[in-house]
C-alpha cells in the first residue's frame, strides 16, 4: 500500500499537490511497451507519450484536461493500492507501472507483472479515454 500518511490526506489535497504523473505499460512477449508522463509546471501540463521507449511525443494539456483526468484517477483511490502485484505463475504476460509525485508528500508507486488491483480496468479504461494509442498494444 503507498505511504500510510497519504491515507489520512483527502483527496482534494492530494490532486492539488500532485505534480507528475508516470504510467507505463509493457507486453514482455511482443516487447510492445507505452509509457505517458504528464508534468505540472505552473500553469501548463506537459504530456509526454513513448512508444517502444522512444518517438516521445509532447503535447500540452489543458488544466481543465489535467483537473477531469486526475478526478478519474482519485475516483479509483489508487493511494490505496498495493505497492507490488505480482503473479509468478505467468511467464511471458503484462508488466505495468505507475508513479505518481507530490509537493511536499511521499510518492506512489505501483508495479505490477501480470497481476492488478480489483479496479484495474476502470483504470486501463481511464487512461485509454485521455491516450487511445496506449489501447493498440493490448
Amino acid at each position: 500500500m503507498a505511504d500510510k500518511l497519504l491515507l489520512t490526506i483527502n483527496n482534494e489535497d492530494l490532486k492539488s499537490k500532485l505534480v507528475r504523473f508516470f504510467f507505463l505499460n509493457r507486453e514482455l512477449f511482443y516487447g510492445h511497451s507505452s509509457s505517458i508522463e504528464l508534468v505540472k509546471e505552473d500553469k501548463r501540463i506537459n504530456c509526454y507519450y513513448k512508444r517502444h521507449l522512444k518517438n516521445v511525443k509532447k503535447r500540452t494539456f489543458t488544466i481543465k484536461k489535467w483537473n477531469k483526468f486526475i478526478d478519474k484517477i482519485f475516483s479509483l483511490n489508487v493511494q490505496e493500492w498495493k505497492n507490488r502485484y505480482i503473479n509468478d505463475h505467468i511467464y511471458d504476460g503484462r508488466e505495468w507501472k505507475l508513479k505518481m509525485e507530490f509537493m511536499d508528500l511521499p510518492e506512489i508507486r505501483c508495479y505490477g507483472l501480470n497481476d492488478y488491483p480489483d479496479n484495474w480496468e476502470i483504470f486501463q479504461n481511464t487512461i485509454y479515454e485521455y491516450f487511445p494509442k496506449m489501447k493498440k498494444h493490448e
